[in-house]
């Protein structure tokens, strides 16, 4: 049949002329019919139904896979720790709520494991955990992190595993739901990892000493943001007679200092070049206490590019975006910064972190008196005067020192410190002792602070 109307017409034909043609019985017999195509009737009821143009001709949904539970089968310990490691990278506020959640996504097989991806634009990371299957089908969703992680807190102590699925209403965590997170077609891509230019192993417990000592003195965000980061810094130094290559990790503000150089960080370089050494980078502040969260061996691989800084481990990879030469203002500049003074004062560093803290002006004066080897210190807020001294031990410093410094600044400083005692340095020439830094040290030769001085309006 064609896709034509056939019409059947009864009757004898019209003729004005010739002779009357008789038809056939059977064909005159029937009545006058129109045959339909199939097309010919879905016209016909488009026009008759009035269909609308779609709004959405592709269907955005929270997960890749239909809706099934249970899925995978975690421990409750190991699930919480990679989510509270992660949560030290999500950005504290921010116009894209996608990046509060992390894509979870189930890969059943021979060595079945779950997996996380996450962060923010400054750092990624991805995570694998093993895992056993309790379906023989993955699934892939937006888990939001904290209120995962709050979940997950509180049946640690009665859920030695958890299953994490998927069902029409959200991510089955054990017992409890959360909602999905977002779209998966929203989450964000991951980052092209660059080949390295240089590779170093450090020991892990350089992690713990970066956020502890050197990132309290790194910028606020209403500051430079290139003084928000660290900065890792590269030079050849005399060690034992031979020319090594160093790492220092500086952070740095308006006010202060903290320097802390890696003598164990062991560097390769694939530059053929004599004397190469990896750029000078700044780090984003994220990434060295996510690592401190999740490493847990003695030693960290590291890769670095002209604009990334990789780290690896058997069940992770994590990789932040840096600034590096030439990309930035002077990244050497916190050297001209950088002072040294001949001799110091050594103090308790108990008393002189509790003397500090006892203080509640904004500003505090340090008076040191040679002769009565007495460090006093003394604030005014309010109308509330404070004073007090201890002890304090001469070892080629100035006889007199009189300093008005900051004092969360200078009680960070001291903090950083290492050891029993706190060693001080001064500027040795009383004119020039307002508006010199102050230097403090601990017992360690590696770390220091380096303190600015405030104008004399502490009474």
């Amino acid at each position: 049949m064609s896709n034509s109307t056939e019409l059947v017409r009864i009757g004898p034909a019209k003729s004005t002329k010739g002779p009357r043609v008789r038809l056939p019985y059977d064909v005159a017999a029937k009545p006058a019919i129109e045959v339909m195509t199939d097309e010919d009737k879905r016209h016909e009821d488009q026009l008759n139904n009035r269909a609308e143009t779609p709004k959405e001709f592709f269907k955005r949904i929270p997960r890749v896979e239909p809706p099934l539970l249970p899925g995978a089968s975690v421990k409750c310990e190991t699930l919480l720790g990679f989510l509270a490691a992660m949560e030290k990278i999500l950005p504290p506020e921010s116009n894209y709520p996608i990046l509060s959640s992390a894509k979870v996504w189930f890969e059943p097989g021979i060595q079945p494991r779950l997996f996380l991806e996450g962060g923010s634009h400054a750092v990624w990371t991805a995570i694998a955990i093993d895992a056993e299957q309790t379906t023989d089908k993955g699934f892939t969703a937006i888990l939001p992190i904290r209120q995962s992680k709050n979940i997950l807190q509180a049946l640690r102590d009665t859920h030695e595993k958890v299953v994490v699925g998927v069902d029409s209403n959200g991510i089955a965590l054990g017992p409890h739901t959360v909602p999905f997170g977002g779209m998966l077609d929203d989450f964000p891509t991951q980052p092209v990892i660059p080949e390295w230019i240089a590779r170093a192993a450090m020991p892990a417990s350089y992690f713990k000493e970066i956020c502890s000592r050197v990132l309290p003195a790194r910028g606020h965000a209403n500051e430079d943001p290139e003084v928000q980061g660290l900065l890792l810094d590269f030079d050849f130094y005399m060690v034992d007679g031979e020319q090594r290559p160093l790492c220092t990790a500086v952070a740095t503000s308006d006010r202060r200092m903290h320097i802390l150089r890696l003598p164990q960080m062991m560097l390769e370089t694939k530059r053929t070049r004599i004397g190469a050494l990896p750029p000078t980078t700044i780090v984003a502040a994220g990434f060295f206490g996510y690592m401190r969260a999740i490493i847990n061996h003695e030693w960290a691989a590291l890769e670095f590019s002209d604009d990334r800084l990789v780290a690896k481990g058997k069940d992770f990879i994590v990789v932040a975006k840096t600034l590096s030469e030439g990309r930035h203002k002077n990244p050497q500049s916190w050297r001209r910064h950088d002072v040294d003074y001949p001799g110091c004062w050594m103090a308790s560093h108990h008393e002189l972190e509790r003397i500090i803290k006892a203080t509640a002006a904004k500003l505090c004066r340090l008076q040191i008196d040679a002769l009565k080897e007495r460090l006093v210190i003394s604030s005014t807020d309010a109308k509330i005067r404070y004073r007090d001294e201890i002890p304090i031990r001469r070892s080629g410093g100035p006889a007199r020192a009189d300093l008005v410094v900051e004092r969360k600044v200078f009680l960070d400083g001291v903090r950083a410190c290492s050891g029993g005692v706190i060693r001080l340095e001064v500027e040795h020439d009383m004119k020039k002792q307002q508006g010199s830094p102050i230097v403090l040290r601990g017992e360690d030769e590696q770390f220091k602070a380096v303190i600015n001085t405030e104008d004399d309006r502490c009474q």
